[in-house]
């Protein structure tokens, strides 16, 4: 099915009348979601719902028994075309018993109530794609979260915006933590220019962290938060790195029952004044109500809703220049990014993961059956993130393992929204996101493109090593914008092949 596509258009439909999708029927295919069933479960759908069913591979039939439900007040209608006009019958609840042997023709029982000019008009891409925007925008308003924040004014931004800049530590805390990340000595392991320490370090020292963020910053969070709890927390570093743009993404389900109004938050506290020579901090506003899918590990194995729209929605970002000291609040399932540290100093933070006090800790991986149809649902504890991180949940699905020490709750089809990058940038823009035309000049100059999209052929660039080819596919079109062509593919291989060697 498509969901919402029951809104999609009003058309009429009926066996001796022109299917209104035909012109758009490789589009849908690609927007279709399954619906696993199980012997007895019922699928109940509007009929002007669009739907479909691929083929029976399996050797045994397919069996189900279907009926049609109207409200009982209502009229049963039948609608015949013919020529130029089309027919509108009121028919008896009889009728289809034995309308199914005379399909397409004129209905021989019944009345005719009117006819009128047949001024039917199929469904474009350009219409579908409308259409299917509009109801997107219309179900992001069911977006729904239990309060957290103290004041109602903060409260009301985040759950507008997705997000939330607040004072929290002074100078003192500041530098009390900075220092303390200073003794790890930290290095950048798997050199892609951002990491966090707690894929550096071993569980025990992952703990002795953890305790020295909470120690330092929940108490000063308690001053603009109630009724929640802390289950994560690591130092954020973003290395000098002229390259090291971090995609825009959206962070893991860690909670369940997102739909009833839980949610879990990432608090991020710059330990120094964040700009975007540093590579501060970027949000698509509004972005956390366009999609509810749950979000699993491992990456980048995992296909998520913008695995093929990353670039494209980047610039698009708020850039957010912040004061050390400072706290980020963020919806995980907000949009967010950030461009690289061209700077000679380490651009750091300290992230602290929260939820509603009495919220339920999940984790979702995606079943390693090679389809990607499948979540696992694992019931989990603070404690879970210790033990594994993506690098170590990467493994696990590469080599077909399961997580062990937790408990499988259930196992769920996994489905998203699907959109082009057009249809999202619509709803990007329509949540109050501009072009960030500062952010996307300097980009474009680190990369070598202009910002119509050409690529800069100066003495410097022919001298560049291979690494950039291998990271930027060279543009085919002109008169592109620097993000139109600079796609992400080859960056999640590297990435993956970093994490898992393969």
């Amino acid at each position: 099915v498509i969901p919402g596509s029951h809104r999609f258009s009003d058309v009429l439909r009926s066996p001796s009348l022109d299917n209104p999708l035909s012109d758009i029927e490789e589009k849908l295919r690609e927007d279709l979601i399954t619906i696993p069933l199980e012997a007895g479960e019922a699928l109940v759908f509007s009929q002007a719902l669009i739907h479909a069913s691929p083929a029976n591979q399996s050797s045994d039939a397919r069996l189900a028994i279907t009926y049609g439900l109207i409200p009982e007040e209502a009229k049963l209608l039948f609608y015949h075309g013919e020529d130029n006009s089309i027919e509108q019958y009121e028919v008896p609840i009889e009728f289809f018993k034995g309308y199914n042997t005379k399909i397409g023709q004129r209905p021989d029982t019944g009345t005719c109530i009117r006819k009128f000019e047949n001024k039917q008009i199929k469904l474009d891409p350009k219409s579908y794609r409308v259409a299917k925007t509009a109801f997107n925008l219309k179900k992001s308003s069911m977006y729904k979260m239990i309060p957290i924040f103290k004041k109602p004014e903060h409260q009301q931004f985040f759950e507008e915006e997705g997000y939330l800049v607040l004072p929290l530590l002074n100078k003192d805390e500041v530098k009390d933590l900075s220092d303390y990340y200073k003794d790890l000595q930290l290095v950048d392991s798997q050199g892609f220019g951002f990491h966090v320490s707690m894929d550096d370090l071993s569980q025990e020292d992952n703990i002795k962290v953890r305790k020295k963020i909470w120690d330092m910053i929940l108490p000063n969070m308690d001053a603009h938060l109630e009724n929640y709890k802390p289950f994560v927390a690591s130092f954020v570093v973003k290395e000098s790195n002229p390259k090291g743009v971090v995609p825009a993404h959206q962070d893991w389900s860690f909670v369940d029952k997102e739909e009833d109004g839980y949610c879990s938050i990432t608090c991020w506290t710059a330990l120094v004044d964040t700009e975007l020579d540093n590579g501060c901090m970027g949000v698509i506003k509004k972005s956390h109500k366009l999609m509810q899918n749950p979000r699993p590990s491992p990456s980048p194995q995992t296909p998520v809703p913008l695995s093929e729209h990353m670039f494209s929605i980047f610039p698009y970002l708020t850039t957010l220049h912040m004061k050390a000291g400072e706290v980020l609040f963020f919806d995980n399932r907000t949009f967010h990014a950030s461009p690289p540290n061209t700077t000679a100093e380490i651009r750091l933070a300290a992230g602290v993961g929260i939820t509603q006090k009495d919220a339920k800790l999940v984790h979702y991986h995606l079943k390693a059956d090679d389809s990607q149809s499948t979540l696992e649902k694992y019931a989990i504890d603070e404690d879970f993130f210790l033990k594994y991180n993506n690098a170590k949940l990467a493994k696990l699905y590469d080599a077909k393992e399961k997580i062990e020490g937790y408990d499988l709750l259930e196992e769920i089809p996994y489905t998203y929204d699907k959109y082009t990058s057009e249809e999202l940038v619509e709803l990007i823009k329509a949540g109050g996101n501009e072009f960030n035309v500062p952010m996307c000049e300097k980009l474009s100059g680190l990369f070598g493109y202009d910002m119509t999209g050409q690529k800069k052929e100066t003495e410097d660039m022919k001298k560049e090593t291979t690494s950039q080819e291998e990271i930027i596919e060279t543009p085919t079109e002109k008169k592109k914008s620097f993000f139109e062509v600079y796609t992400p593919i080859n960056i999640l291989k590297e990435i993956k092949y970093r994490l898992t060697g393969k």
